[in-house]
């Protein structure tokens, strides 16, 4: 007996201290989501002393062992309706224990509060987080006021924090226990630093946990898609791998989630980067990446990692390099010789690039197309399209860039002086300053100059700063911000991360290039987009647009030959728009273009085990509009236009009213039954983001974690706390 007790314990012991230490909230989690392994068991109550009221909802936390019988989980005790973990011992407390079962069976069980003065009370609505308003006394208020200011400058923390609404809300809930258990020393209260430090811990595990289940069923759909990068914190000189995720779920929503930032050691090679990446993918149930679609960054050690895995090469960062006329030439002229040429694939490559994998920056998927000829003096196309040094532009191009930089240095000094009143008092507008992480922040200020320019110009005077704005004038900022607008506009337009947005860089691409294609169209495109009226309501030109700048024609026969030379779409660029209710024609493109994509779609789906019927093509020739329209993309829309057969391979018509429809997916969902392998592809087409600016905005985020203030910071809580 002694022999097969020992035997007994001992096992029990090695699965014990086998395990992973486990908390409150991960035995939650995994009673939730592992209910086939996890239970909760009924407590066994003797008859001499039958269990209280409140064990009706609780019981204890239960693992399945090698004999498929449930063992208890020693210390905790779980609630059978929502799981929700405590530490228990025998100990333990049991108000809270009371508080929860209260909360659990909606007020309906028939648990009794004891209390030392009465054998049973009746439970308050304060007590079950009711508010009542009430006026606080002006002595009281004047105090709060007082406390509060001493400790915003005191601790020099910003204003906005007293209205921050996670104070609030620790703040409210102070109240309600202040109210609970009378008056009470606030150190019994509120937890150290080093306890919130270690929750956070437990609190990013069972949100990853979260994370985990809800990913398997869009990976089965290949209806994720993952975009890395990375970012250097600039206190400590620490690298940080980033990677956010776009998913569509079951019910055709749209996620973006900040999956994790973590430190990368070592050298930044492909094979280092790729193995980083499959390993924390791993945590979250990502094993294979050929089941998820990827948006890397461009440069050389991304590009090589995922040279294997079809990866979508991300459009709107070329697509902002490109009108950057500033930075293209700028920096050559503010630092004289140290950079002869210059080329503006440069601006677009990260630090880690390097011309031995020039050869991986091909989409894998290319779409074959004929390529565009200019209508430019092929001496000049030679000019524009090469590596180009300073002193090989044009002088009046040289004037624009002067201006720019002009516009920046005033913006500067309008900043540090604290001029903005004085211009606002005027009656002009806040003058705004452009940021290099920002693509359109230069247009915007540029725009909020030409604004205010009379006023502002006054203000310099009156300061003897007119020397600022000695080579601005109207017509150069008026000329620079009409060939800059277009691409404004687009970017603006593609960037989101809650919507579908890969179908519109197809149509985007297509709309600067007509843009482009001749001063007269820049003009009609800004009539188009214009608030601008004659007195007779019709759209009236500025004077100082009639004629076309000679700097300005530089810069726009550049964007001209660099629109069609830097761009190779890749198919499912063309396949996210065919798979567009309102755009599924492909106007403008080649009937070449079109059947290749149809082809690609018609081999994409026979890998999902649907069977379909095989139609015919018939093509309609129509007229081409190139009128600009408001809506921006409406002149591409399918109208009576006979692509295909009404069936799997051609969704019918839909009533989708703006070029950014939030019931896109709406309708793939709606139309899931009658055409299941499409809406099934379309799912996964609909996850790949048209730009990776969705995890580049995640690394200001988390600057302002580490700051100059917390430099000590874990590089693990980095992870943690965006969770």
């Amino acid at each position: 007996l002694i022999k097969h007790l020992t035997r007994s314990l001992m096992t029990s012991n090695e699965h014990l201290f086998s395990s992973p230490p486990l908390t409150s909230a991960k035995i939650k989690i995994l009673l939730s989501n592992e209910k086939q392994k996890y239970q909760v068991i009924e407590k066994e109550s003797s008859t001499s002393t039958p269990a209280a009221g409140w064990w009706e909802t609780f019981g204890y936390p239960a693992v399945k062992d090698e004999n498929d019988k449930f063992c208890r989980i020693k210390g905790y005790i779980s609630c059978v309706k929502c799981f929700h973990t405590f530490i228990y011992s025998s100990n333990s407390g049991t108000t809270r224990f009371k508080q929860h079962a209260w909360k659990c069976s909606n007020g309906t069980s028939s648990i009794t509060i004891e209390s030392s003065n009465s054998s049973s009370t009746q439970s308050t609505l304060a007590q079950h987080g009711f508010k009542t308003s009430s006026t606080l006394r002006e002595k009281d208020s004047k105090n709060i006021k007082k406390l509060c200011v001493q400790w915003i400058c005191h601790d020099l923390r910003p204003f906005c924090t007293l209205e921050d609404v996670g104070f609030c809300a620790l703040a409210q809930e102070l109240i309600q226990i202040g109210h609970k258990y009378g008056v009470i020393d606030v150190n019994e209260v509120l937890r150290s630093r080093f306890t919130a430090s270690r929750a956070i811990y437990d609190l990013a595990d069972s949100y990853r946990q979260y994370l985990k289940q809800m990913l398997v069923e869009p990976l089965k759909a290949r209806a994720v898609t993952i975009c890395p990068d990375f970012w250097t914190d600039c206190y400590k000189n620490i690298s940080y791998l980033g990677l956010n995720i776009t998913l569509v779920d079951s019910n055709y929503k749209t996620f973006s989630i900040d999956l994790f930032c973590r430190a990368f050691i070592g050298i930044k090679t492909s094979n280092e980067v790729l193995k980083a990446l499959q390993g924390h993918l791993t945590e979250f149930g990502i094993e294979d990446l050929t089941s998820v679609n990827i948006v890397p960054d461009r440069g050389s050690n991304f590009v090589t990692a995922f040279r294997d895995f079809q990866p979508v090469r991300k459009q709107v960062s070329t697509l902002s390099t490109i009108p950057d006329i500033n930075s293209e030439f700028s920096t050559t002229m503010l630092k004289g010789r140290q950079r002869n040429a210059i080329d503006i694939n440069d601006a677009v490559t990260s630090d880690d690039s390097s011309d031995d994998d020039e050869k991986y920056r091909t989409p894998t998927i290319p779409m074959k197309r004929k390529k565009r000829t200019n209508k430019i003096e092929s001496t000049n196309v030679h000019l524009l399209e090469r590596k180009i040094s300073i002193n090989e532009i044009p002088i009046e191009a040289h004037n624009i860039i002067i201006a720019i930089n002009q516009c920046k240095k005033t913006v500067k000094y309008i900043k540090k002086s604290g001029l903005n009143k004085d211009i606002e008092s005027a009656g002009g507008g806040t003058v705004h300053q452009s940021i290099v992480i920002r693509w359109i922040s230069m247009i915007e200020s540029l725009e909020s100059i030409l604004r205010s320019f009379k006023i502002i110009k006054k203000v310099l005077v009156v300061k003897q700063q007119q020397k600022l704005i000695n080579y601005i004038d109207e017509k150069t900022l008026k000329q620079i911000i009409l060939l800059l607008k277009p691409f404004k506009h687009v970017i603006k337009l593609i960037q989101t991360d809650h919507s579908p947005s890969l179908y519109m860089v197809l149509l985007s691409i297509q709309t600067l290039r007509e843009v482009m294609s001749s001063y007269q169209s820049l003009l009609d495109y800004h009539s188009a987009n214009s608030d601008e009226q004659s007195t007779d309501g019709s759209k009236e030109l500025d004077e100082d647009l009639s004629e076309e700048l000679e700097g300005i024609n530089f810069f726009w026969n550049r964007i001209r030959c660099l629109l069609n030379e830097m761009f190779t779409l890749d198919i499912r660029h063309y396949v996210a728009t065919v798979l567009h209710p309102k755009y599924r024609s492909l106007k403008l493109c080649s009937i070449n273009e079109r059947q290749e994509c149809y082809a690609y779609i018609r081999q994409e789906l026979k890998l999902i085990n649907v069977e379909c019927n095989e139609t015919d093509q018939q093509l309609a020739n129509q007229p081409i509009q190139k009128k600009f329209k408001n809506d921006l993309f409406s002149r591409f829309e399918s109208g009576d236009f006979i692509g295909v057969e009404e069936n799997e391979e051609e969704p019918e018509d839909t009533d989708l009213d703006s070029p950014r429809e939030s019931n896109l997916l709406s309708f793939w969902k709606e139309n899931q039954d009658k055409f299941p392998r499409l809406s099934r592809y379309a799912r996964s087409i609909y996850s790949i983001p048209a730009t990776s600016a969705s995890v580049q905005r995640q690394f200001p985020g988390a600057g302002l974690i580490i700051q100059e203030r917390r430099t000590n910071l874990n590089p693990e809580q980095l992870d943690n706390i965006p969770l």
